[in-house]
């Protein structure tokens, strides 16, 4: 009798979370076309299936998984992968009831990001514990990077990573774990906030040169005043592949808003990735970056200096026109670029977005731009402009 009441129990607590769960398809489509001296076009169409069960009120299980078809047309070459299936997010959540502080805790498939993504952005398998008490904020997260597909995790630390790449016979990124420890204190002095989060990954490929590495990221954010604010970040990497090389990112953001007019927001960007100077070498971090916006190649050792504008006529909508100008630092040179060529301007940029939330349930977003490459010392005098545009719209049912 004992038994049977238990199992009665479990059954309407099963049924209870039945009704109060909750799914959705979200379909989304991302279209880029690339210029340089022929053609481009990526196409990537995904459909995602999500699913969110309490299971107590504490608990909460999240799946999702999606369809994918991908493709690059060229002039030159077709290539594409007409399906694919893949787990998203997916993962089990608890929350303990507590009085003045909160306490996640997230074991499964996760999202993460740091405070600038410039270490790592992305997915990975295993756990998260994140701590809210008063204006202080602390993070722990360790997982393994093995399972994810390799076009989506853009790993690329090293020539082992590189290989597997190129390597059409292989779907997975090299076997990495992945930790970070993080701290934000708001309002440290008034309208100050500061934060730092320590990064690292770590080699687990039995084949190969192992390569580790290492990173701190401190971070500061100065809220002036209602309309103005300022802020500020430093990275400090260490990678082993069994020597220790040092390499550095830094940055800073300054950004006025006129919400009278237009909600007008200016933001004027520095971001610097990997200078050489003495013992730095160049900047590799866990997930791939890009300096520029529509030159290709520049990954590392440059700097760009952004400024972007933008408004919204409307409440659903925002334009925004930037440029940026992008300055050579170090000995790696972009592709391209004229050989024994001692210029440290490479080019500038120039580009437009629009968003459109239509309705709720559908986002449209559409932008391009054009790369003017410095052809008076940088590159040879014949080096093209490259263009790019890009149309992309979301979907919720």
């Amino acid at each position: 009798m004992k038994i049977k009441n238990i199992s009665l129990i479990v059954i309407l607590s099963l049924s209870m979370s039945l009704f109060a769960w909750d799914f959705g398809l979200t379909v989304s489509n991302t279209t880029v076309y690339s210029y340089i001296e022929d053609w481009n076009v990526s196409q990537n169409n995904r459909a995602l299936l999500w699913i969110s069960l309490p299971i107590t009120s504490n608990i909460n299980l999240y799946v999702s998984g999606f369809y994918e078809f991908a493709g690059d047309f060229s002039t030159a070459s077709t290539a594409y992968k007409p399906y694919r299936f893949d787990v998203g997010k997916t993962y089990f959540s608890y929350k303990p009831s507590l009085s003045n502080s909160r306490l996640t805790i997230m074991l499964g498939r996760l999202e993460t990001a740091d405070f600038t993504t410039s270490i790592y952005s992305g997915l990975y398998d295993g756990f998260s514990l994140n701590f809210l008490t008063g204006n202080s904020r602390f993070d722990i997260q360790l997982g393994y990077l093995g399972f994810l597909y390799k076009n989506d995790a853009l790993i690329l630390i090293d020539d082992d990573d590189a290989a597997v790449f190129v390597d059409d016979n292989q779907y997975f990124v090299t076997p990495r774990l992945l930790a970070m420890v993080g701290y934000k204190l708001d309002d440290f002095l008034r309208g100050f906030d500061i934060g730092f989060e320590f990064w690292s990954q770590f080699d687990l490929n039995p084949a190969g040169t192992p390569t580790h590495s290492l990173y701190y990221e401190p971070r500061c954010a100065w809220h002036i005043n209602n309309y103005f604010s300022l802020s500020g970040f430093g990275i400090l990497s260490m990678v082993i592949d069994p020597e220790i090389a040092l390499s550095y990112a830094y940055g800073a953001e300054f950004k006025a808003s006129i919400p009278s007019f237009l909600r007008s927001t200016l933001t004027i960007n520095l971001f610097t990735s990997g200078s050489v100077t003495g013992d730095f070498v160049s900047y590799a971090p866990i997930r791939l970056l890009s300096v520029s916006r529509y030159a290709h190649g520049i990954y590392s050792d440059a700097t760009a200096i952004s400024a972007e504008f933008s408004f919204a006529p409307l409440a659903t909508m925002i334009f925004a026109l930037h440029g940026d100008i992008l300055l050579r630092e170090g000995t790696i040179i972009p592709a391209g670029y004229a050989p024994n060529s001692e210029s440290q301007f490479i080019g500038s940029e120039y580009g437009m977005q629009f968003v459109w939330q239509v309705v709720s349930d559908f986002a449209l977003l559409m932008g391009g731009g054009v790369f003017v490459p410095n052809t008076l010392g940088a590159y040879p005098s014949d080096a093209p402009m490259e263009w790019k545009v890009l149309l992309n719209f979301v979907l919720n049912l």
